[in-house]
């Protein structure tokens, strides 16, 4: 979001080497290997990639890769100028600045 001439991210990278993202892989019974989820893919969320989707006894949100979004709520003030968005694929050759 652009506010007031400054850049405020309103959303993070859900990278197989976050924190939170390598601690429901590992608790999935999954890996990391060279960045990449049981030496696969290289995100941890996605709508489709049902193989990683079909461990017994897991829910939607405990599987290596999950369709389960983060989501927040902003307050929206006049400074508001815009807000940009796009895709994983936009954001890999762009950052925040």
């Amino acid at each position: 979001m652009g506010k007031a001439g400054e850049c405020i991210p309103l959303s993070f990278d859900h990278k197989p080497d976050g924190e939170i993202e390598l601690a429901r892989i590992h608790a999935a019974g999954s890996v990391v290997t060279e960045g990449r989820v049981d030496g696969h893919l290289n995100l941890t969320r996605a709508l489709g990639d049902m193989k990683f989707k079909k461990k017994p006894g897991l829910t939607a949100e405990e599987h290596c890769i999950t369709a389960n979004p983060d989501t927040y709520e902003y307050e929206l003030s006049p400074e508001a100028d815009f807000i940009l968005m796009g895709c994983d694929g936009s954001w890999e050759s762009k950052d925040n600045n």
